[in-house]
């Protein structure tokens, strides 16, 4: 029996409280002289990726970043960065994990294709029970399982400003502002949060579930920072989007906020009307957060952030703050399954299966937590091709907030099966 373990470090709220404070003392004097000093900056790249060149690349491609990130920070030390025209590249959290993406690079940053970062859209009916995967740094979509009895449970999504699971509609998510309560007396509206300097950085949170739709939530949209030691050119697009709520995503509420988006460069520019920089909300989410930084920005394409989102442009500063305070990040994985080791960067493919068992018998999953409170109980959910969803609920985690472990048991149908676990716990 084939098994396709899909691992979600799902992200659980947590509370933060950024601070920032800037003394600035502005003095004027007549000298009769004008002396113009050369800023530099350096984005802080030590270059030891090398240079991060899709030259040839006309596709679709999901990035994994393998062998690159041996920190497992998700900052990258790059000399160069190049995405050419008709490449897109994909960064999702399925490959990449949930932290936030910062890619520092010691010469140009050049983006003549697209570089996503954008939600997944939800699934529907019986794919609802999977959450949304959200870019890294982003939030997963809330879900819709059977709860028993021909009853239907929408769960919340995910993120410091996740929608409500709606019995009807689910609430959309918050980022810069709340996000939209669900139509017909549906979830409640994401919270706001995060900061006009993006220090933490934070990406979007996840829409709430519809449950009489049976329609999942939106995932958010990512986080990234791309800085610069000497220019960074967008001439295609860099796109950090929330996903739409499945079938409704695009009518109604439940739809993922935008992400963020952080551009620090001595010269930002694009010379493509078409080009555009864009972490805009769907189905009734807030919009994300842009920022620009630059000494000289001559950008001629669109920037959006939605109706409700924030976008800002400024002078760089001497003084910048690159990397902000480390952001907490809890997560969840599965370590095995009936005693067979999950693969540390499962790929949710078929072929082939991460993990096969063969067994008529109830297997034991093993799950690990860090930077959950122990004693949470997590929602492990099986998708079998042929036979449906099942929910399974683990043992409580035990250990300490920083690893923990629990287990969880049931039946494992032939066939393939795609894997999740999740957690809702009170920071």
């Amino acid at each position: 029996m084939n098994l396709s373990h899909n691992r979600r470090q799902e992200e659980c709220d947590a509370s933060f409280a950024p601070f920032w404070a800037q003394l600035m003392l502005v003095l004027y004097a007549t000298l009769g002289l004008c002396v113009a000093h050369a800023q530099t900056f350096s984005s802080g790249s030590t270059g030891a990726d090398g240079a991060l060149d899709f030259s040839g690349c006309t596709e679709v491609i999901e990035w994994d970043a393998a062998g690159l990130d041996l920190e497992h920070d998700s900052v990258f030390n790059f000399t160069t960065v190049n995405i050419p025209s008709g490449c897109t590249v994909r960064l999702t959290a399925r490959k990449l994990g949930q932290k936030p993406i910062v890619f520092l690079a010691t010469g140009d940053i050049q983006i003549d294709g697209t570089l996503d970062l954008s939600g997944a859209a939800a699934q529907s009916n019986a794919l609802a029970s999977i959450p949304a995967v959200p870019g890294p740094g982003g939030f997963a979509g809330g879900t819709v399982r059977d709860s028993g009895g021909g009853n239907v449970e929408a769960t919340n999504g995910m993120g410091h400003g996740g929608g409500g699971g709606g019995g009807s509609i689910g609430g959309a998510a918050g980022h810069v502002t709340e996000g939209s309560t669900g139509a017909y007396n549906g979830g409640s509206g994401g919270a706001r949060y995060g900061t006009p300097f993006l220090l933490p950085l934070l990406g979007g949170s996840g829409g709430g579930g519809s449950a009489a739709y049976r329609v999942g939530g939106g995932a958010g949209g990512g986080a990234i920072l791309l800085a610069s030691s000497t220019a960074i050119r967008v001439n295609g697009s860099v796109v950090a989007d929330g996903g739409p709520a499945g079938l409704w995503g695009y009518t109604s509420n439940g739809g993922g906020s935008g992400g963020a988006i952080r551009v620090i460069a001595p010269s930002f520019s694009g010379s493509n009307l078409y080009s555009s920089i864009s972490a805009q909300g769907r189905g009734g989410a807030s919009g994300g957060r842009i920022r620009i930084e630059a000494l000289q920005n001559s950008f001629v394409g669109g920037i959006y952030a939605g109706v409700a989102g924030e976008v800002r442009a400024t002078t760089l500063a001497p003084n910048t703050i690159i990397l902000g305070p480390a952001v907490v990040i809890p997560t969840l994985r599965i370590v095995s399954v009936d005693g067979v080791p999950v693969p540390p960067n499962p790929t949710g493919g078929f072929t082939p299966a991460d993990v096969t068992i063969n067994t008529a018998a109830p297997v034991t999953i093993v799950i690990e937590g860090k930077d959950v409170p122990v004693g949470t109980v997590a929602t492990v959910a099986v998708y079998n091709e042929t036979t449906g969803v099942q929910t399974l609920d683990s043992t409580p985690l035990t250990g300490t907030s920083e690893l923990s472990t629990a287990t969880a048991t049931g039946m494992i149908d032939p066939g393939f099966s795609l894997v999740t676990v999740r957690a809702n716990f009170a920071p």
